[in-house]
């Protein structure tokens, strides 16, 4: 061969060797190992049907808004609670997917009066700030002459950004009127229900700056609110926190140090209360992707100077072959019970004692994926409650009014259990169970009977969703509570049974800003009580448009 020859074939092996060097290598893997990766992407929320097993006023979330999300995502399915378009990991590729609804407006007529608004508008933004906001109004009236209630609520965010520099700002508005319904009408026909409100507004504000180069993140969040009612005067909470988190330069371990106080007061027309707390945060938290654990301690002062020792401390293995995820921990918490947050769990109460409940849990967990589609939790729990809040009916002949009622002391041990089954954005089916055991109850006064009053022990629910083709949607759930006790008019021990609850719903994109939705609840028409001498309404029917613009 001729040295020609010997010199052109050198160079083009030589050519060949440096194009397949820079030829990214072909992934043989296509497990995401265990990461934080920020996902950035318009959703379009399905509306889910509410679960009626409380009368608690909830409207349905924004249909459409943008935000910034930050997750661990595990080695293991990806789910989140809205649906039908669950946050995959491949929303980290090419953006693809239609944005949906940004600005839309939904209304509806359905049976029981049912009026529906929903409204929303996303993607507001500029350079450096996005917002969002959404409107919801419900108004229903059962078979009884006051089995009705109105709700309505606005919600606003945005977020301005800039030089990893974050202001968070949020307003929530509601409006809330339910009428005291719960008494026999036969034996008191000429009766008026007394009306039910809860009226106010509440902003918030956090600020951030995150500086990489030492590693600091100093953090402040203030939250002003101030409700009214039938039943109060005003209720106003003021609430400033500070914090300051260091990374380490290996960024697995990062501590925190942080102080947060919360002062609320109630006045009415009889009396006034104070409700409020301050406590401190030091603590630190470790992850390398194997391994993590946090553990803070947080002194706390709250009502009528009363100490605790709060804590947050968890351990937690992640393997990512065996897609699972297993950790203990122990929490300990401070509720405040105010009223507002009294009434939203209960809007027919009319004595309601502001005493903050203190509660320690000590719980295990496993979180395990099975192949690309399931998903499994389960929680194991034992509890310690201090002035558990609880409902009781008073006697005849003001039954229909609920009072609050606190359990000195009362144990508990839980049981939950959880499944997702995922198949992309075509079908998704979840559910779960929660088994609660009470025991050792201390009660005053001492001959008082041993039970948590309005609180089942069994709660079961479940969803589906199915699009069949991208113009249709449909969705399902199915609800079980458990049998609770309470008191009658006479003070005498009763059982309420446990019910079932299940609905349907649909939406049909019809032309490409227009389509139309049905959706039924209570599809057995069981008129159950969730609190005693409050039946459901039945049968819920209602249908309507949407429109995107």
């Amino acid at each position: 061969m001729s040295s020609k020859k010997i010199i052109i074939s050198g160079l083009v092996s030589l050519l060949a060797s440096g194009a397949a060097a820079q030829q990214k290598p072909v992934a043989t893997d296509t497990t995401i190992k265990a990461s934080t990766i920020e996902i950035t992407q318009i959703y379009r929320p399905q509306v889910k049907q509410a679960v009626k097993e409380t009368y608690s006023p909830s409207l349905p979330a924004a249909d459409q808004a943008p935000a910034n999300f930050t997750y661990t995502v595990p080695l293991q399915s990806v789910n989140y609670t809205y649906k039908p378009l669950p946050l995959q990991a491949l929303a980290i590729g090419e953006d693809t997917v239609n944005t949906g609804y940004r600005h839309y407006i939904k209304a509806g007529l359905g049976n029981r009066r049912t009026l529906y608004l929903d409204a929303g508008l996303g993607n507001l933004r500029t350079k450096n700030f996005s917002s969002n906001i959404h409107l919801g109004i419900l108004s229903q009236k059962g078979e009884l002459a006051y089995q009705k209630q109105t709700i309505a609520a606005l919600a606003a965010e945005g977020l301005y950004s800039k030089d990893g520099f974050k202001a968070l700002m949020g307003l929530e508005a509601t409006h809330n009127n339910f009428f005291q319904y719960g008494y026999d009408e036969k034996l008191y026909p000429s009766k008026t229900a007394t009306r039910q409100t809860l009226s106010g507004a509440a902003f918030s504000l956090n600020l951030s700056k995150e500086n990489k180069a030492n590693g600091l993140t100093p953090e402040a969040d203030v939250k002003i609110s101030l409700y009214t009612g039938n039943n109060i005067s005003n209720e106003n909470t003021g609430a400033l926190g500070l914090s300051l988190t260091k990374k380490l330069p290996e960024d697995d371990w990062q501590i925190k140090a942080g102080v947060e106080g919360v002062s609320t007061h109630l006045n009415s027309e009889f009396y006034s209360v104070s409700n409020s707390y301050a406590s401190l945060r030091l603590g630190a938290q470790y992850d390398d992707g194997k391994l993590s654990f946090r553990a803070y301690l947080l002194p706390t002062i709250g009502q009528n100077s009363n100490t605790f020792l709060l804590h947050d401390i968890q351990a937690a293995l992640h393997f990512d072959k065996a897609q699972t995820n297993i950790g203990a921990g122990l929490k300990g918490s401070l509720t405040q019970n105010t009223y507002r947050q009294l009434f939203l769990t209960n809007p027919y109460i009319s004595q309601f004692p502001s005493v903050q409940t203190h509660s320690n849990e000590i719980y295990g967990f496993i979180e395990k994926g099975l192949g690309h589609h399931i998903t499994l939790n389960g929680r194991l729990s034992f509890w310690q409650y201090e002035n558990l809040a609880t409902f009781l009916n008073q006697p005849a002949p003001a039954f229909e009014k609920m009072q609050v009622y606190y359990i000195p002391r009362v144990s508990a041990i839980s049981t939950q259990l959880g499944l997702r089954y995922q198949v992309g954005n075509t079908i998704s089916f979840g559910a779960q169970l929660v088994l609660f055991n009470y025991y050792n109850h201390n009660y005053f006064p001492a001959n008082m009977k041993r039970r948590v009053w309005h609180t089942p022990n069994t709660r079961m629910n479940g969803d589906f969703t199915w699009n069949p083709f991208p113009e249709l949607s449909l969705s399902a759930y199915g609800a079980y509570v458990g049998s609770s006790y309470a008191l009658d008019s006479a003070q005498n021990e009763v059982k309420l049974k446990g019910f079932v609850d299940l609905g349907f719903g649909a939406e049909y994109l019809a032309m490409k800003k227009l389509s139309f939705f049905l959706n039924f609840n209570n599809l057995l028409n069981n008129h159950y009580q969730r609190w005693l001498g409050y039946q459901a309404y039945g049968i819920n029917i209602y249908g309507g448009v949407r429109l995107k613009f």
